[in-house]
């Protein structure tokens, strides 16, 4: 569920209500109707999210003649991307 159109700022509370039944209404009356806990948020986060910190381990390609990256197994060499997130400074 997706509610567009909200207003920053403004809480909104929602619940969901829920029917069914055991299949044997003349001992246990249908509909049965069950209501979800109810939370409230409020949009309008004005705060960008903090930049990651990024490190890269890369391929030395110094080390390799291109003759052999050519000739390489596919997953042999690789560069990896780590990232830790970021803080409010």
């Amino acid at each position: 569920y997706v509610d567009r159109g909200l207003t920053s700022g403004t809480a909104y509370c929602y619940r969901i209500l829920t029917r069914g039944g055991y299949g044997n209404p003349q001992r246990i009356p249908e509909p049965l109707e069950n209501y979800s806990q109810r939370i409230c948020v409020q949009p309008g986060d004005t705060l960008a999210p903090c930049k990651p910190v990024l490190t890269v381990s890369r391929l030395d390609c110094d080390r390799w003649s291109v003759a052999t990256l050519c000739t390489a197994q596919v997953g042999t060499y690789a560069n990896t991307l780590q990232w830790e997130p970021g803080q409010l400074g």
